[in-house]
């Protein structure tokens, strides 16, 4: 039996296109100096669009975070942290 997705291929590309610009924008809203919102849009596309893109979302905003604040941890290091916040959305590290 086959289940058909409330939203299409195209459009889950079109709306996580949509939550990585908010998380870009996130990423510059800092609160307290160190606390960003970049995951905010990562936890709206992990909810309704599933955790595959939750993941992509989450980890780009994490990287465009970490971008504007001049990689405090060293860019591997960074890296590393996208690639976990991804897998760990993705319930791949679970």
């Amino acid at each position: 039996m086959k289940t058909r997705s409330a939203v299409s291929t195209p459009k889950h590309i079109a709306l996580a296109g949509l939550l990585i610009a908010l998380s870009y924008l996130g990423a510059f809203l800092k609160l307290q100096g160190t606390i960003a919102l970049d995951a905010l849009p990562a936890f709206f596309g992990a909810i309704f669009l599933g955790p595959f893109y939750g993941g992509i979302i989450g980890a780009l905003g994490h990287f465009f975070t970490a971008l504007f604040s001049g990689f405090p941890l060293s860019f591997p290091l960074h890296v590393l942290i996208s690639l976990l916040q991804y897998l760990y959305s993705t319930r791949v590290l679970f």
